[in-house]
């Protein structure tokens, strides 16, 4: 809407319609499924899930990276990490969407033969 400084009162209107607008992703929570966060069988392993915020983020899909700390392991494209070596290791999801959004999880390995 703009309107007159002149006090006529004049006005007009123009309606805009916004779509393919973008929503980055501002968050993520990094979770072992059902809530664990050890793999206590030799050679064990743990489905990684990353929720991605907000919910309705353009982009949702991650990238799944690991490091090994104390202990080994190894993680698929899909978030499973497969226990090599007993101590700890952090499970890392990065947003796909360009915005550098990341978050991680320690999963602690036990039982490794």
């Amino acid at each position: 809407m703009a309107t007159a400084n002149d006090g006529s009162g004049v006005y007009g209107t123009l309606v805009i319609t916004l779509s393919n607008q973008l929503v980055p992703v501002n968050n993520i929570i990094v979770t072992g499924s059902g809530g664990a966060t050890i793999i206590t069988a030799d050679n064990g392993s743990l489905q990684m899930i990353a929720e991605v915020l907000p919910a309705n983020a353009t982009d949702k899909s991650v990238t799944w990276s690991l490091v090994n700390g104390t202990g080994k392991a190894t993680i698929s494209t899909s978030g499973l990490i497969t226990a090599v070596d007993n101590g700890t290791v952090t499970a890392i999801a990065t947003a796909n969407d360009g915005t550098g959004v990341y978050n991680n999880l320690i999963v602690t390995i036990f039982n490794q033969v």
